[in-house]
């Protein structure tokens, strides 16, 4: 850690543990009790339900001197601190492949692909806006794909930072994920509390939902080509509430989606230097009811 720490160029932090009651006899001193090293891992990007289990590792001395492999295969080693400079070259080169905040397994909603008809029950709550740019598609698209990492929202970064904190004092990922990368964007990508669940460039990115919410819920955008080089962009929620209390989250939030998608499309556009000619304009997308398999997809 101190490695990693002085490869980056980060002041050394000294921490006074056993400042709480210890709950725990088998922590360190220097990690006297789990609240402390909640407190400590809250403000790192890895999920406390990782991160705590790996930091109370660090009580169990561990040190490999079985060298055999090295026989088996011959090759040439890197020391630790070679290891992690070689790392986070490769991250701000922008040359990483694959990355720990993609790690997990894609679950998509049922309803994202294959919709009940209305009378069938199960209700799904949506938010939709639509701006019209004098743009290209391309162009659009180049705003679209840059969302989320350190690029942010384009607008209301503070709102989407307070939901960031509430998610991780709940559990979740929060927004420290970021992105692998600023501009490639595929299945799979984690995209700081949302993953890519479809990618069609240059028209539409769908994003499933994987902070702590009482309900399953989509944000998707849309690009649609129109006459007289214009583009009309869309950006469409779903959410499917879990009982009263996801029907409560979302009227409660409701007005928060309406003020933030009306600017951020103001901003997106703002971002491209493209005019906006006509909205942003409150829309309501049409919902499919027929059943269709999900379309494959390959990194």
């Amino acid at each position: 850690m101190a490695a990693a720490a002085a490869a980056v160029g980060l002041e050394r932090t000294i921490y006074l543990g056993g400042l709480a009651e210890a709950k725990h006899g088998h922590l360190s001193k220097h990690l006297q009790s789990r609240i402390e090293v909640a407190g400590i891992l809250q403000s790192g990007p890895v999920p406390k339900s990782i991160a705590l289990p790996l930091t109370e590792g660090l009580t169990s001395e561990a040190l490999c001197q079985e060298n055999r492999i090295r026989e088996i295969i011959p090759r040439q080693l890197m020391t630790c601190r070679e290891a992690i400079r070689l790392a986070i070259d490769r991250l701000q080169q922008q040359k990483v492949d694959t990355c720990w905040m993609d790690a997990g397994r894609l679950l998509a909603p049922e309803w994202a692909h294959c919709g009940d008809a209305q009378w069938a029950g199960g209700t799904i709550m949506a938010c939709g806006y639509r701006a019209v740019l004098k743009a290209g598609t391309d162009d659009v698209w180049e705003s679209v794909r840059r969302v989320g990492g350190k690029t942010g929202w384009y607008f209301g970064d503070y709102l989407w930072r307070l939901r960031g904190i509430l998610d991780r004092l709940a559990g979740g990922v929060g927004l420290r994920r970021g992105r692998r990368h600023p501009t490639e964007i595929g299945v799979g990508d984690a995209l700081d509390f949302w993953r890519v669940l479809e990618v069609d460039p240059p028209h539409r990115l769908l994003l499933v939902a994987e902070m702590k919410t009482p309900g399953e819920a989509l944000l998707e955008f849309k690009i649609n080509p129109m006459e007289s080089g214009r583009v009309a962009l869309e950006m469409h929620s779903r959410f499917m509430p879990r009982g009263f209390f996801g029907l409560l989250y979302w009227y409660v939030l409701y007005p928060f989606h309406q003020y933030i998608f009306f600017n951020m499309l103001k901003a997106m556009a703002k971002s491209m230097n493209k005019p906006i000619v006509a909205g942003p304009e409150r829309f309501t997308q049409e919902r499919h009811t027929g059943c269709a398999l999900p379309p494959k997809h390959g990194h």
